[in-house]
């Protein structure tokens, strides 16, 4: 599988993006460059129809191999943040590199780039 396969929309730069559907925003993740950790903020409009939302964040490396999954659920409306630690799915610390983080919500998905320096 490659991000490329996955993505349905693409969001970048500092700001949400202007087009907001279904009352979803994914904000640039801070610090980026990061060393150790990295902050994603997501803001929910309004709760779905069962009060509640889950997500996915998946880390794809830059070969397009996903290294990491870290999902939430629980989330109504707000803001909410999900840390990464710079590390794969087995605890093991990535190398120094361009990484796309794949935030997936019900039928919505955003992409940021991250920048990991050690």
């Amino acid at each position: 599988m490659t991000v490329s396969d996955t993505l349905v929309f693409v969001a970048g730069g500092d700001d949400p993006p202007t087009a907001r559907p279904l009352g979803m925003r994914l904000y640039q993740n801070r610090p980026n460059p990061f060393n150790r950790t990295t902050i994603f903020e997501l803001e929910f409009d309004e709760p779905d129809s069962k009060g509640v939302r889950s997500v996915s964040l998946e880390i794809f490396n830059i070969a397009g191999q996903r290294v990491r999954t870290i999902a939430r659920s629980g989330l109504g409306a707000g803001r909410h943040r999900i840390d990464w630690d710079d590390a794969d799915d087995r605890g093991r610390p990535l190398p120094s590199g361009i990484y796309l983080c794949l935030l997936t919500a019900g039928g919505q998905k955003f992409m940021k780039k991250a920048v990991l320096l050690r």
